[in-house]
């Protein structure tokens, strides 16, 4: 994070945000707090140091903290002042910096000591963005932008549109008529993308949502074409499985499939009915209760 940027984000330009993060050398912080960083190769500092200055116009505030190493922060929110009891624990004899880091916790593996308020925010507040950077990385679903910085603004928004999306539908309220069912991210993105091909088809049901890609011809049919007979024997239902009808064509890897099918019900339930479109087993709700009829044909 430079100061530059932190300087913007706190004007009215940018949204007057409140920012902390760490920072490197090179980021516009002061040369004071520089001199130190460099001091502390030769490992001088005591550990608990806290060296804290202002910029001129009184908008940042940059900090550096002895902790393992001296660590140099930047914050239009806390300064160096307030500080929070935390336990730590005691650095490796083989680090690097172990001759100042060690000396306060004496012969004890772990000890509650005063570290700056600013450090602590930053460690125990910084989860909510890793867990973006995660979701992110993961499911990028575009190719690298190589050139043109709109392009990539306006891809870092779509990105962070589906994962807030995600992350609330992953939270919605039991207590609604339907609940959102879904086992993987890329799982919810696709169901988005089938409802936009659904708007686009002629089907009677407009909720009849399909994949138009790799999709059986037969399990395109209309929905009032689908029926649920009974059959003489009986056979594991393939939605108490795991199984959608989108992904009846596809062959998935185990690792896939393994993932796929995480923290899913482990029972599979026996059935005598079969749908006569998709030449499935599925349970039938008047004699067994459950919806698996309505979840493999994804009906809302």
């Amino acid at each position: 994070m430079s100061l530059r940027f932190i300087k913007f984000m706190r004007s009215k330009e940018g949204g007057e945000f409140g920012l902390t993060g760490t920072c490197r050398t090179n980021s516009g912080v002061a040369q004071q707090l520089i001199d130190l960083k460099k001091l502390d190769d030769k490992d001088v500092i005591s550990w608990g140091e806290t060296y804290s200055v202002t910029t001129e116009d009184g908008l940042v505030c940059q900090v550096g903290f002895k902790d393992n190493a001296f660590v140099l922060f930047m914050s239009t929110v806390w300064d160096g002042g307030p500080k929070v009891s935390r336990e730590r624990k005691r650095p490796k004899e083989s680090s690097s910096k172990a001759k100042t880091s060690r000396i306060p916790f004496g012969d004890l593996p772990k000890k509650v000591l005063q570290i700056p308020m600013i450090v602590d925010r930053y460690n125990y507040q910084i989860g909510a963005v890793d867990q973006f950077d995660h979701l992110t990385a993961n499911n990028p679903g575009i190719r690298p932008i190589r050139r043109g910085g709109h392009q990539a603004l306006e891809h870092w928004l779509l990105r962070t549109v589906l994962i807030n999306s995600y992350l609330l539908a992953l939270h919605a309220s039991p207590n609604q008529p339907t609940k959102v069912r879904f086992r993987s991210q890329v799982e919810f993105r696709r169901r988005i993308c089938d409802r936009i091909f659904a708007m686009t088809t002629s089907h009677t049901n407009p909720n009849f949502a399909r994949r138009i890609a790799h999709m059986d011809p037969l399990a395109m049919a209309p929905l009032h074409n689908h029926q649920n007979i009974k059959m003489a024997s009986r056979a594991q239902c393939c939605n108490c499985k795991g199984g959608r009808i989108s992904d009846r064509p596809l062959k998935r890897s185990a690792l896939a499939e393994i993932a796929a099918n995480h923290n899913r019900e482990s029972i599979s339930h026996y059935t005598f009915y079969i749908c006569t479109i998709c030449k499935v087993r599925l349970c039938n709700y008047k004699t067994s209760g459950r919806r698996c009829w309505d979840i493999w044909h994804q009906i809302d």
